[in-house]
């Protein structure tokens, strides 16, 4: 019941959320907020609020979108994407636990440059009256893939619009935003390959340590939000958390460390896959599947960035890689 005393006891995010029809939603966010473990006015606590703030509410709200896209459409399979969809596809399980939910490994690298493992790996997971959701995207690559491999097109959903070009995929909003991606940590890096024994990912962008609090707030939400009522999906409620989050400068942005752009395997590829001081955590076997990933997409494509990115990773094959590739 929402009382008037819990209205009192509301911020003014929670305050809004209730106004605008979703006050079962406040009362969440309300619940999880009292039960931050982290001492005020650190890094750890304000990482959990932020999720409270901006990213919790619009998984919540996709989560009963996505319920209400399957139904009637008569899906029951869901294809969450990483690495957007690491949180949501938790939220969803916990109020929708009827699905088949997978959270699956998929990038644009990979959907562009599959190897024969890829390949066979997507098949397994038999695409046909299956949706796809995604964070933040276009959609093209996955269309292609799609074409290619399964001669159909996917039925695609993603929750926030990244200049949108084709026909056929379905947005939560028209809002283009990239915050949903940006709010949404992963703990694994991005996925350049896969081969016989799974997904190759590059480093995370983040340190771990400051992703706990955004996991520990996330499964809190998990484990709460069972016990609360939601009402439908509001398209105006929605519209407007992907505005605010559009305008919202993440916490952890300035902490960022583009492993996974163009910039970073021109210029430091080479000493990467050699003992250096970017990532000597990874083992050896580790930097000879990133490497051999790396040369697939480069095997595969024409794109001139990639003659470019071959021309300035070449030193990796010197002798001294060998020498790394034997230990």
């Amino acid at each position: 019941m929402n009382t008037p005393e819990k209205q009192q006891n509301l911020t003014s995010k929670e305050q809004y959320i209730a106004a605008a029809g979703q006050p079962g939603l406040a009362q969440l966010l309300q619940k999880v907020r009292l039960e931050n473990p982290y001492s005020p006015a650190t890094l750890p606590a304000e990482l959990w609020q932020e999720q409270l703030d901006y990213n919790v509410p619009l998984l919540i709200l996709a989560s009963i979108y996505i319920d209400q896209f399957c139904t009637h459409r008569n899906l029951r399979r869901i294809l969450f994407s990483s690495r957007d969809c690491c949180h949501l596809i938790r939220i969803f399980q916990a109020l929708f636990p009827s699905y088949e939910a997978i959270y699956f490994h998929t990038s644009r690298i990979a959907y562009r440059f599959p190897s024969v493992d890829y390949i066979q790996y997507m098949h397994s997971l038999a695409p046909k009256d299956t949706l796809i959701v995604d964070g933040n995207g276009g959609g093209d690559s996955c269309y292609l893939f799609w074409a290619k491999q399964f001669q159909c097109e996917p039925i695609w959903l993603s929750v926030s619009c990244n200049n949108p070009t084709r026909c056929g995929i379905t947005y939560l909003s028209p809002s283009q935003t990239g915050g949903f991606e940006r709010i949404n940590y992963a703990q694994e890096g991005s996925l350049i390959g896969f081969d016989e024994q799974g997904p190759i990912r590059l480093p995370c962008e983040y340190v771990h340590e400051h992703l706990e609090p955004v996991y520990r707030c996330i499964a809190t939400c998990v484990q709460y939000c069972p016990q609360f009522n939601f009402n439908p999906f509001d398209q105006n409620l929605t519209d407007h958390l992907l505005t605010e989050l559009q305008n919202h400068n993440t916490l952890l942005e300035k902490y960022f460390t583009p492993v996974h752009t163009l910039t970073f395997f021109q210029q430091a590829w080479g000493s990467f896959l050699l003992k250096t001081p970017f990532y000597p955590t990874l083992s050896s076997t580790e930097k000879l599947r990133i490497w051999k990933a790396l040369q697939n997409t480069l095997s595969s494509s024409e794109l001139p960035f990639l003659s470019q990115l071959q021309q300035a990773t070449i030193e990796a094959q010197n002798e001294n890689f060998q020498c790394e590739q034997s230990q």
